[in-house]
Order: structure tokens, then sequence, then C-alpha cells
């Protein structure tokens, strides 16, 4: 059995993108758990018998309601779980492909092709296989093809393998708060059994530009100039959560040069966010 998880928080206009995936997932009879923050109003447009809504008193973050999600489908016997962010789309095909899939791989996770809402490019969502280190940049879209190995992913789009994570128990780390628990979470899943990119199986995402969507735009981003995102009350979050992970995870020369960047970068938004309030 599948289970579909959903975080909705203060959804706006993605409440249309929301209803368009609950009348695919009960087309293709597939059971969801949502998880609503901070947004009562919201409750009462999901009943269903086919749909379970934990209403939090609190406001969550996206790991959090993941976490609620995986927590109840090992609770009730599921095999699989997918997340799916409240701004993504699916397709009726999306879950249908990576059935297909499960068939012929031995997993932790499998993800679906995150593309860009408003013209179909493959975003750069999934970290490679490659030294099985998380300093390296993303898998060129070219290579989706392939479906090819990876050791992290964003939440949106991957499909859990729920009796290797109760065998493991393995959870989300909430510490994280907000900015890359999802690729935490997906790499520690990666380092017991491999994660796949099924690029066949396709669901849409905005692209919100926290980095550059081509190769060398990212080794920029990743390698030089890492402070600059536009989501500016996370710029330090970010930096430092990542620096975190590279000193978890990283390997090699890169790791030094990568954690030193992050540190440098770490200290110039300080600085910055001081000279402001200094005025």
């Amino acid at each position: 059995m599948i289970l579909a998880v959903i975080n909705i928080y203060k959804p706006g206009k993605y409440i249309n993108y929301i209803n368009k995936n609950l009348e695919i997932l009960n087309k293709l009879n597939i059971n969801t758990f949502i998880s609503i923050n901070d947004c009562k109003n919201y409750v009462n447009k999901f009943a269903s018998e086919k749909i379970v809504i934990k209403e939090n008193n609190k406001n969550a973050m996206p790991a959090y309601g993941f976490n609620k999600g995986i927590e109840f489908g090992l609770a009730n016997d599921y095999d699989f779980c997918y997340f799916i962010d409240q701004d993504s789309l699916i397709s009726e095909l999306t879950i249908k492909t990576l059935m297909k899939e499960e068939e012929k791989h031995n997993f932790s996770f499998l993800a679906s092709n995150v593309v860009d809402e408003s013209n179909g490019e493959s975003l750069r969502y999934f970290r490679g296989n490659l030294n099985n280190s998380m300093t390296f940049h993303s898998i060129r879209p070219e290579h989706y093809v392939k479906n090819p190995k990876i050791n992290a992913a964003g939440y949106t789009g991957i499909f859990l393998n729920l009796k290797f994570i109760k065998k493991h128990n393995l959870m989300i780390d909430e510490s994280y708060k907000i900015e890359l628990d999802d690729y935490d979470f997906t790499y520690r899943l990666s380092k017991k059994l491999p994660g796949y990119l099924i690029n066949d199986s396709k669901i849409t995402h905005p692209n919100k530009k926290d980095s550059r969507n081509n190769w060398i735009g990212e080794v920029i981003d990743a390698y030089i100039q890492l402070f600059f995102l536009n989501r500016k009350n996370r710029e330090y979050l970010h930096i430092r959560n990542y620096r975190t992970l590279i000193i978890k995870y990283g390997k090699g020369p890169f790791k030094v040069l990568k954690s030193s960047l992050m540190r440098s970068s770490g200290l110039n938004n300080i600085l910055r966010v001081l000279k402001e309030i200094k005025g």
C-alpha cells in the first residue's frame, strides 16, 4: 500500500494544486495523510474517507509534518509513502511510474524528476553518488535518463521504502528546522541502501532560484557565492546547515575548501546584518 503525505501551510493560490493532487490520488485509490499547520479554515475542505488530517497546534516545520506522515504509515502497515509539497503537481503517471521501477531496484527511496512548473525544465534537486560525499554539485539533467543512483534529494517527489525505514529506525532530523533537513534525511537513507532518480516520473515545482539552474552557475554558487541567496531571512540558517552536512558527510579537499568558504560567508552575512542594524 502507498500513503501520500502532503504538508499544508497557508497555501493561498496553491489550494488548487492540492485539490488537483487529491483528485488524482483518489482516482489511483491512494490514501493521503495531510499535515495542516496554522490554517484551521482549510481542514474541512479535505474531508474524505481516504484522507487523514493531522492538525498541528504549532507552526510546525516541514520535517515535523513529514515525520508524522511516516509514523502514520508505519503504524498502519503501509509499504511506501510519497511526499508532495503543497506547491507541487503530480500526474496520473507520476506514482504509477515509480511503482513499475520499484520492482527493479533494492532502494531506500526513489525520487521523481522535479521539473519547473513554467517550462518543464528539470530542476537540480539531486546529489549524485560520486564518492558518496555531500561536497559535490548536483547531477546534471542530461544524466537523468539513466535513472542514476542518488544520495540526496528534496522532499517533494520522494518515494520512501517504509519497511527499510522501520528496520533501521531512520527518521527526519527536525533540528535542521527548514533548510537542508531533506538532504540530511535522504543522505542517511542512502548510506544504508541506495536512492534512485526516476526520470519518467515527473512532479512540478516552482523554480525559486535559490541557485542557478545550470552546471557552471551551480558550481559558482556552491564553491564561491554560497551566501547570495534570494530568501534573505534564511541565509545564515542555510549556510549553517549546509556546513553541518559537509562536516558530517563530506570527503577530500573539497570538504575543507567548501567549509572554509562557508565560514567566511557566514561571517560576511553577520557583518552585513550588523551594518543594516547600525543603519
